[in-house]
């Protein structure tokens, strides 16, 4: 291990990186999305800092997926929801309703 950022208050279910493999996202148990982004300092020095927390939905998350310009999470609510890396919006997209 490299670094650890404290003890975590749940288990990670899924972790996703963006293409670049500057950015990480990780969420779990908890219904938290959190964002750590990779800095460079002083000699080239590599560190990863945790800059965004985000809580959209109400249960676990169970997947985390990236594109060019946001990042889709699903989970137990059966809700997407689509942060907007460039503009900061969330856009919560409901379950389908399910007929018996």
């Amino acid at each position: 291990m490299l670094k650890s950022f404290g003890n975590p208050e749940s288990d990670i279910l899924t972790v996703a990186v963006n293409k670049e493999g500057t950015v990480a996202y990780s969420a779990g148990v908890q219904p938290t999305l959190l964002t750590f982004e990779r800095i460079t300092g002083a000699g080239d020095q590599v560190t990863w800092v945790r800059s965004h927390v985000k809580t959209h939905h109400t249960h676990d998350i169970r997947a985390i997926t990236t594109t060019d310009n946001a990042v889709i999470s699903g989970g137990v609510d059966c809700h997407l929801v689509v942060n907007s890396i460039k503009t900061k919006q969330c856009r919560k997209i409901p379950a389908i309703p399910q007929v018996s």
